[in-house]
């Protein structure tokens, strides 16, 4: 999970950044969410709000709610862009990472992380 401190920056900077349940990445993964904030931040997308942020089979998604037709490929296009850059930073730390099977799980991890998650894994 990513950490409070760095949720309430997000919150604090982009009003329409309101995860009700929670950010469910790490910490490596802030600087592509803020990056992604700031191209959304400047299209206009009618109230739509940013409603999750998670992990699923190693890259980063993006759950929105109030979508209206006015740049939602844009918005799309956006979302799309961070999906890849995350397939490419590791979750963790922030560091150029790839996708990794870890005990069955897709993380995307740079190779200490990697080291470190299978040990704390018992692998």
């Amino acid at each position: 999970m990513m950490s409070p401190e760095k949720v309430k920056v997000l919150e604090d900077k982009y009003p329409f950044f309101r995860p009700f349940l929670g950010v469910e990445c790490g910490n490596g993964w802030f600087g592509i969410i803020d990056d992604l904030c700031k191209t959304l931040s400047v299209i206009n997308f009618k109230g739509a709000m940013i409603e999750y942020i998670k992990e699923k089979f190693g890259g980063l998604r993006v759950g929105l709610s109030h979508v209206g037709g006015v740049n939602y490929e844009i918005m799309l296009s956006a979302i799309d862009r961070a999906h890849e850059k995350s397939l490419k930073t590791c979750e963790e730390c922030g560091e150029v990472g790839k996708l990794r099977d870890i005990n069955g799980w897709l993380k995307t991890l740079c190779y200490d992380c990697t080291i470190k998650m299978k040990k704390q894994l018992g692998g």
